[in-house]
């Protein structure tokens, strides 16, 4: 298994290193917006809730949208 990892073209290790940062990020500034949108914008619990999982929601939903749209760009032109 690591050797076909090695094999890994300069692209593959952009995007692996590229997603391991930003998740990275994420993770971290998280808790702080939590305080951030308690403290400074009023927001209860449930709410702060409601919009971190609704940003998760946003990226998962444009995540696939932009990892399919090209596939199925290049599948359509192939017909």
């Amino acid at each position: 298994m690591f050797a076909a990892v090695r094999h890994f073209n300069k692209t593959i290790w952009l995007i692996i290193f590229a997603t391991f940062a930003s998740r990275f990020v994420l993770f971290m500034v998280w808790p702080f917006l939590a305080i951030l949108l308690y403290q400074k914008f009023g927001l209860n619990e449930f709410q702060i809730g409601m919009f971190l999982a609704g940003s998760a929601a946003v990226g998962v939903f444009f995540g696939f949208y932009v990892a399919i749209s090209p596939m199925l760009l290049d599948a359509a032109k192939s017909y």
